[in-house]
């Protein structure tokens, strides 16, 4: 292998074309594969969660419930066919370490921008206020857990519709039908979530394509999963709900007036037409100028 290839924008490139040879029956047969051995796992983890689910109470509580059984399939299906010489960590959609830790802070920085900037559209027009007496002395550690539960799910979200099944389909479709379709999938995933609208699935959808645009620059999972953290951690400091949920975040309190379609309601700003401006743009901004740093 060239030297050129510890670049560290070479791991997604050199993934896709690795598998681009991968016919139709074949593909399918392995994506549908990937989720129905997931899907077995994950039951089994729930049934076993079960056992001890009183240590998983409140809405923080429901994010690790949800987010350990997927970690535990797609970690124990990723480390069973990599230990067989199937796949690499490559091949799942991992980057190497030292790359992906700083994409992984890229994805992190612009997930938290992307955040602010929707809550600030929001107090600039007069729609959204955020009320209350400021940080208390129960916001770290009421924000801690939070944090880290946001962290869980944001990964084993990722793990579902971004590594493996997106760059099989990719290698099948092309980078952008492939993306598409998994970002359906994604939004059937928030199919139940409280108060959900129209528009708040289309902007799931929106979100769906931003992070799959993230993982093709050259970040991978790393990329992805740090862009999807820093859109909730951003939204939930501040109090305001995610995807339906609130935490409720001590000393502050996010309100949401009308009219809802703008704001988003109780689902929170991804409900809302300001939350799609921002994925618009900032799919823009990562197609143009993150993907075309990979013809330099």
């Amino acid at each position: 292998m060239e030297a050129g290839s510890e670049n560290e924008r070479a791991p997604i490139t050199g993934r896709v074309s690795f598998l681009g040879d991968a016919g139709l029956g074949r593909t399918l047969r392995d994506v549908a594969g990937f989720y129905v051995a997931a899907i077995g796992l994950i039951f089994l983890s729930v049934a076993a969660m079960f056992l001890v689910s009183e240590f998983f109470s409140g809405p923080v509580g429901n994010l690790f419930f949800g987010a350990i059984p997927v970690l535990f399939a797609v970690g124990s299906i990723t480390g069973v066919m990599v230990a067989k010489g199937r796949w690499s960590l490559a091949t799942a959609g991992w980057p190497r370490l030292r790359p992906g830790s700083r994409w992984f802070l890229k994805g992190l920085f612009l997930g938290g921008v992307m955040a602010g900037a929707v809550v600030l559209l929001g107090l600039l027009t007069g729609a959204v206020r955020i009320a209350g007496d400021g940080v208390s002395s129960g916001y770290s550690t009421t924000v801690g857990p939070i944090l880290l539960g946001l962290s869980f799910a944001a990964l084993a979200e990722e793990l579902l519709f971004r590594g493996y099944p997106l760059l099989k389909l990719a290698a099948l479709v092309g980078t952008l039908r492939a993306s598409v379709l998994l970002a359906f999938g994604f939004s059937a995933l928030h199919l139940a979530n409280p108060d959900v609208t129209g528009l708040g699935l289309l902007n799931i959808g929106l979100a769906s394509l931003v992070l799959s645009a993230v993982f093709f620059t050259h970040g991978g999972l790393s990329a992805a999963w740090g862009l999807h953290f820093g859109w909730n951690a951003g939204l939930a400091l501040v109090d305001a709900p995610v995807s339906g949920i609130n935490f409720g975040v001590p000393g502050l309190s996010y309100v949401a007036g009308e009219p809802a379609w703008l704001t988003g309601g109780g689902f929170g700003p991804e409900g809302g037409a300001l939350a799609s401006v921002v994925m618009i743009v900032a799919l823009w901004w990562v197609t143009q100028k993150w993907i075309s740093e990979k013809k330099v």
